[in-house]
Parts: structure tokens; sequence; C-alpha cells
């Protein structure tokens, strides 16, 4: 048994990732983020980022998200559509993969 996912985690140092044992295992842990359409201007996008880590970087607020498993990786905005697109393409390989057909 082992927690689904590459590498430990800081709550159970013990528990075991798959990773470890299995290096080609791509994690399937969930992510959220903030999005904004489009065509936001870059200042906007900029400033609710700005925000959303300052929010992030509370001690209090980064406490509580770690006792409920949550790993804190906030990512800029290029790097968060960046992280998105290899997303989209890595759930369509295995959705492909799996013989799963868009409706």
């Amino acid at each position: 048994m082992g927690l689904a996912q590459t590498d430990r985690i800081p709550q159970n140092p013990d528990w075991p990732a798959i990773g470890e044992t299995y290096p080609a295992y791509e994690s399937l842990a969930g992510w959220f983020g903030i999005t904004a359409p489009a065509q936001t201007p870059p200042a906007v996008v900029d400033k609710i980022y700005g925000i959303w880590k300052d929010s992030l970087d509370k001690k209090d607020v980064r406490d509580r998200l770690t006792v409920m498993g949550v790993a804190i990786k906030p990512l800029a905005p290029r790097e968060t559509k960046a992280f998105v697109v290899s997303e989209v393409d890595r759930w369509k390989k295995l959705f492909a993969m799996a013989g799963v057909v868009p409706q």
C-alpha cells in the first residue's frame, strides 16, 4: 500500500509513495487554482495572483491546508498556463490509451 503520488507527504512521512517503488508512476493528485477569462488585462491577472499568493503565504492558511493534506505549490500566471496545458495533454493521452471517446 502507498500514497497515490510520487513523493511522501510531510504530514505522514512514514507512508510510502507509489513513486518510490514505481519510478514511472505519474501522480493522479488533484490540483486547484484561480483562472480568469482569456482577455483579462495582465495587470489584473498579476494583482489577483498577488492576493492569492499573499493569502497562501499566511501561516494560519498554510497550517490549515497542510493539515488537510494539501501540498501548497503556488504557480505564477505563466507557470499556471503551462501546467494546465501539460495536464490537458496528459489526460488526453491517458483517455486515448483507455479507449475513452469524447462525447
